[in-house]
């Protein structure tokens, strides 16, 4: 699932763009670079390049690929460039690694960049953050935001954290991009009369999942059914023995969570950390309500009418949340909810916040000219 966000945003976006995405990827199993380029007929304004190299395994490898993988997104774009002409503007969505790339076509070829960050590693609850980052990756973080035209975020308290932690700098919030072709609100019937919980996501720490568990084992199983997916293969099993009233379904593709979600009644995300989980807008856009911690950017997501917030780590307020969710389900209306999550979350909506935003970086490079 990871990465996913940043595809969907591509897509979003050339619907009133040109967009191409240039991608490199250590592969363990290449033996040579390999290079693939895609276009879409339902998107096509969109291509993608996806480059692959041979992944090393030593520290010296490391090092070499570094130097490797720089010199191959420096040819590429370059070969881009000869083929189609200079861009009006490059997106970077990982600054510490993409960065360098993009300051380096803003030096040579005077083409301005903008920052899209989702990470989360800004708040001291997420394991290896920002600030436990050596000094060359803290530096190459904040140097790409310094030179950049623009920074898009998908909360604004992700914004202001990394105004605080890293560096001033004004910021822009458009929310993540949710499929609504596949997302949608496509309520299937209940045939076990038991109210449906869900959780998706990989299982980082961050994630708590012991205290998801935790809190449905204190849940009455004849009224309450539990479905966790996402968990890496190992992990899954492992829960699974031993949880066996949890349904552990593992990873699943992404199209195919739409249908778990419309056959759940609540998604559950207790995670100690969130910024703006793209699973929320997915499980709102199929009308389904959240229970959710209060951190992050949780609180520009759910309200009364479409979820309850507790506290991190607070297993009995997760529990209580859920059996009021249960007793009320019927107060929610879950055709509305998609509804207003669609306005919010479609690529239509997503396109024209990201045009516009585009625009106003443009006429601001402009003016600073004059």
């Amino acid at each position: 699932m990871r990465g996913n966000f940043v595809q969907r945003h591509a897509q979003a976006t050339s619907l009133l763009n040109e967009v191409h995405v240039i991608k490199l990827t250590a592969d363990p199993d290449a033996k040579a670079v390999n290079k693939v380029t895609r276009s879409f007929q339902q998107w096509p304004n969109l291509k993608e390049t996806f480059i692959y190299y041979p992944k090393p395994n030593s520290f010296i490898g490391k090092t070499v690929a570094y130097l490797r993988w720089y010199s191959l997104y420096k040819y590429a774009v370059e070969n881009y460039i000869e083929k189609n002409g200079k861009p009006d503007l490059v997106h970077v969505h990982i600054p510490h690694k993409a960065g360098a790339i993009a300051r380096l076509i803003k030096r040579k070829y005077k083409i301005p960049f903008v920052v899209t960050e989702h990470w989360g590693g800004y708040n001291n609850e997420v394991e290896n953050n920002y600030k436990e980052r050596d000094y060359a990756f803290r530096s190459l973080v904040k140097d790409t935001l310094k030179a950049a035209s623009g920074l898009h975020t998908a909360s604004g308290f992700l914004g202001e954290q990394i105004n605080r932690v890293v560096t001033k700098i004004p910021f822009t919030v458009i929310q993540n991009a949710v499929n609504t072709k596949y997302f949608n609100y496509s309520p299937s019937e209940n045939n076990s009369g038991k109210f449906r919980l869900i959780h998706v996501s990989d299982g980082d720490s961050e994630k708590n999942i012991p205290g998801i568990i935790d809190a449905f084992q204190r849940l009455d199983g004849d009224h309450f059914d539990f479905k966790i997916i996402g968990l890496a293969e190992e992990q899954n099993e492992l829960l699974g023995r031993m949880y066996p009233f949890i349904d552990f379904t593992g990873k699943v593709p992404t199209r195919d969570i739409s249908d778990f979600l419309n056959n759940a009644d609540a998604l559950v995300r207790f995670s100690n950390m969130d910024n703006s989980p793209g699973i929320v807008a997915e499980a709102l856009c199929c009308g389904v309500p959240v229970i959710a911690t209060n951190v992050g950017g949780m609180v520009e997501l759910i309200d009364l009418n479409n979820g309850l917030l507790v506290n991190p780590r607070n297993v009995e307020q997760l529990v209580d949340a859920i059996q009021q969710i249960a007793l009320n389900i019927k107060s929610y209306n879950k055709n509305q909810i998609a509804e207003i999550a669609a306005d919010k979350f479609s690529y239509n909506q997503i396109g024209f916040e990201t045009d516009l935003w585009y625009k106003s970086v443009l006429l601001s490079v402009e003016e600073r000219k004059t």
